[in-house]
């Protein structure tokens, strides 16, 4: 590469390796999905080469996360293009984030019995 190259972009590696196992990609997958060498995947996860920017966001796009998390700036996979959590998801979530074992076991049962009531409308 020649010193006119774009500046390096600081990715978390623990995160980069953590979203591409979550998507079920091995290194070779996303590789070829990002047009890469498998040994570019392996020094980004490795943390021996940074990614330009133009790689990153190519990144991103692919794993369906954004920028900011995969360089550490936001702790939030989907950013501002996440969908909207309904109420009884993020009382789930807080519940599972806090490790409130009964509130989840209590909102999963009251959920499940919602939807069992609407698949069948002759239950009373």
């Amino acid at each position: 590469m020649s010193s006119n190259t774009p500046d390096k972009v600081l990715i978390r590696p623990d995160r980069l390796r953590a979203v591409r196992e979550q998507r079920g990609l091995s290194q070779r997958d996303l590789a070829r999905l990002l047009g890469l060498g498998i040994n570019q995947i392996t020094r980004y996860e490795g943390g021996a080469n940074e990614p330009s920017a133009s790689v990153l966001a190519m990144i991103a796009r692919e794993l369906k996360v954004t920028t900011d998390y995969l360089v550490g700036l936001s702790d939030d996979p989907g950013g501002h293009n996440a969908p909207a959590l309904q109420p009884h998801e993020r009382q789930l979530l807080d519940a599972y984030t806090v490790g409130d074992s009964a509130a989840i076991f209590k909102l999963v049962t009251d959920r499940l019995r919602q939807l069992e009531g609407q698949s069948n409308p002759d239950a009373s």
